[in-house]
């Protein structure tokens, strides 16, 4: 008896041919895509530990624009600094869709130190710092997806929304600040600015910037990168004690543009319409449940 043997071919040379990604919005040129609940790898149950890995989405698409890197060299830090408990600094907590929940204290924070970033510190490994070390005159596009569960305190700065600088001088020396109610860049270009006082509910946000800001890093290390951040620690420390907002954090993308060849406007209105669709009735995040924060001082 004899069979037919068909090979299915893994490379085409047909560059026209779409390409099936793991989230609408990734392209040639996606760096880093947080999504706690992305089906693609869905981040596992309970609040993470701290310097545990976030699964970066885009990972393969950062890999490609680099040239190197697994899927574990590609993913984020996540660091909590809170102490938990009653008459603490508050606590975190999963909610019912999968963000993370971040209530901050706003009168019993016990230093100045005290929050939950996601990204790339300077102390962690990965690629993403020596991305950013070669690329820092690139175009870049960075958005963030969350929930204002509790105002800050209108008059004091807080941790930024995301921040990504040269140690030293992060206020002068930077690619990104997206702090709470005013961004800053090169060029900067934004979708949905945040105002004071912050309006509770969800919320959209996206800056565009055209290059660093200031005296470039001197290496890889010399960079501190997150992109999702509550609390009062970074550059703006004390200032924020007690005065922190709380919020669930749901999704966070950076995109070189550069290598992509979008414009800001054009992965704007691709992540936007994204947003509106999770939050809208039968979304993956529309209806979303957690604790009040008005239950903790």
């Amino acid at each position: 008896m004899s069979g037919l043997k068909i090979v299915v071919p893994t490379t085409f040379t047909d560059t026209t041919l779409p390409i099936l990604r793991d989230d609408a919005i990734l392209t040639p040129g996606s760096i880093v895509l947080i999504d706690f609940a992305h089906s693609a790898n869905p981040l596992a149950a309970g609040v993470p530990a701290t310097g545990s890995s976030i699964p970066n989405i885009a990972w393969k698409e950062a890999a490609a624009a680099y040239g190197s890197g697994t899927q574990a060299d590609w993913a984020m830090a996540y660091a909590d600094s809170l102490v938990k408990g009653p008459g603490q600094d508050g606590f975190t907590e999963r909610t019912a869709k999968g963000g993370i929940h971040v209530v901050a204290s706003q009168a019993t924070t016990t230093g100045a130190t005290k929050g939950v970033t996601i990204g790339r510190d300077t102390t962690g490994s990965g690629k993403l710092g020596d991305y950013l070390f070669a690329n820092w005159g690139h175009t870049f596009y960075y958005s963030l997806w969350q929930r204002i569960t509790r105002a800050g305190l209108t008059s004091t700065p807080e941790l930024p929304d995301a921040s990504i600088a040269a140690s030293g001088s992060a206020t002068l020396n930077y690619l990104v600040r997206a702090d709470r109610a005013t961004s800053y860049g090169a060029g900067l270009q934004q979708t949905n600015a945040p105002a004071l006082p912050q309006a509770i509910g969800n919320a959209f946000r996206a800056n565009g910037v055209a290059g660093g800001t200031g005296t470039a890093p001197a290496s890889a290390a010399a960079i501190r990168a997150f992109l999702m951040g509550v609390g009062s620690t970074g550059s703006y420390g004390s200032f924020g004690l007690n005065k922190s907002r709380s919020a669930v954090l749901y999704r966070a993308y950076f995109e070189d543009l550069t290598v992509s060849g979008r414009t800001f406007a054009q992965a704007s209105a691709i992540d936007k319409a994204l947003f509106d669709q999770a939050f809208a009735p039968g979304g993956r995040y529309y209806g979303d449940t957690f604790t009040d924060p008005a239950t903790y001082p």
